[in-house]
């Protein structure tokens, strides 16, 4: 018989696992990034975005919830794994209250969207050493260099790259 950590299982079988919890927080963090900035994009771009989040959020739903797959048992936080959480936070909202300031000090507010999404992906990278899952690296990485491209795009290009580069990397 498996043991119950290392069962096959589709997700809604095991909706306490924070492998499936902590995707959901993830797919609303992504919703807000396409929801809030698709309409930046003007037409015909808000109503791509929207139909692309929507054939990503039923992808997500069918992935995260239904596909059966192996449940290993997970690693154990290192020490401190929510005080470690709390300062990623706080490093986050740190960062886009103080991004924000310099872009209003600047006059490029525009940017604002592709920096709060930046922010999001830097404060993921301390979860994958202190939560021992390295998936938090690819996905801080992407997150931070399309944002960083984001932002460089939309000051020395178009303004419309931030919303835009906030809007795929919610995607």
């Amino acid at each position: 018989m498996t043991p119950p950590e290392m069962s096959v299982a589709p997700g809604y079988r095991r909706p306490a696992d924070p492998r499936i919890w902590g995707a959901g927080i993830g797919a609303i963090g992504a919703s807000v990034f396409v929801l809030s900035y698709r309409d930046l994009l003007g037409s015909p771009w808000s109503t791509v975005a929207l139909a692309a989040y929507v054939v990503a959020a039923a992808a997500f739903v069918w992935a995260v919830l239904f596909v059966e797959r192996r449940f290993e048992a997970l690693a154990r936080p290192r020490a401190n794994p929510w005080l470690v959480y709390l300062g990623a936070v706080l490093f986050e909202v740190a960062l886009i209250a103080v991004g924000t300031m310099l872009l209003e000090r600047v006059g490029r507010l525009d940017l604002r969207p592709v920096l709060i999404v930046l922010a999001v992906g830097l404060h993921f990278i301390p979860f994958a050493w202190v939560f021992r899952l390295p998936l938090f690296l690819p996905l801080a990485s992407i997150m931070s260099v399309l944002d960083v491209l984001g932002l460089l795009l939309g000051a020395f290009v178009h303004p419309v790259f931030s919303p835009a580069v906030a809007v795929l990397t919610g995607l």
